[in-house]
């Protein structure tokens, strides 16, 4: 068994903008466990612990769905928020601007995931860029006020990758490993 998902390689220039939000963020008592840059991604599909050959069908699935694209995936990335929400924040995010594109790619990755026998998604995607993972924040921290006030202007970027990627959990945090990487039009 390995644990799995699909997800999106990000390009560099959005990589250097989260870490900049997450610097800005940063300042703070509370203890976050920011994402690391190597591990910066967009999951379309969270799959959960595999077999082998669920693993093959599910890179047969990425292989399928590049096919499906002509050009880059051009994204609207920005705003802030938090999970639950910006006043008891757990997840930290860049929001990802609604796009058909995308939203049409997950829905195929979904019933492609589904197919290899991996439980659907109950939740509707939500394409967002986790930028960290709050550990514990005390009543009193201004992060809460800081995620409110601040504000992460819109950009575009060209997402030209598509991967099913192993997640290996460690004590130093996840390993991530493609198993398989394709450029999205071939």
């Amino acid at each position: 068994m390995m644990r799995t998902f699909i997800a999106l390689t990000l390009p560099e220039l959005l990589k250097d903008r989260m870490l900049e939000v997450s610097g800005a963020l940063s300042k703070t008592d509370a203890k976050i466990k920011w994402v690391e840059r190597s591990q910066m991604h967009l999951t379309v599909k969270f799959c959960g612990d595999v077999e082998q050959a669920q693993a093959d069908l599910l890179a047969a699935a990425v292989r399928d769905e590049a096919t499906h694209w002509q050009h880059p995936l051009r994204l609207a990335v920005g705003g802030l928020g938090a999970f639950p929400n910006k006043r008891n924040p757990r997840v930290l995010w860049i929001g990802v601007r609604e796009n058909i594109g995308l939203s049409s790619m997950a829905e195929r990755i979904e019933r492609a995931a589904v197919a290899a026998g991996i439980e659907p998604e109950q939740r509707t995607f939500s394409a967002h860029l986790t930028l960290g993972r709050v550990k514990f924040i005390d009543r009193h921290d201004p992060l809460p006020k800081r995620l409110k006030a601040m504000d992460v202007e819109t950009y575009h970027y060209d997402i030209t990758e598509l991967a099913l990627i192993r997640s290996q959990l460690t004590p130093q945090g996840p390993v991530y490993t493609p198993l398989e990487q394709v450029k999205l039009g071939g």
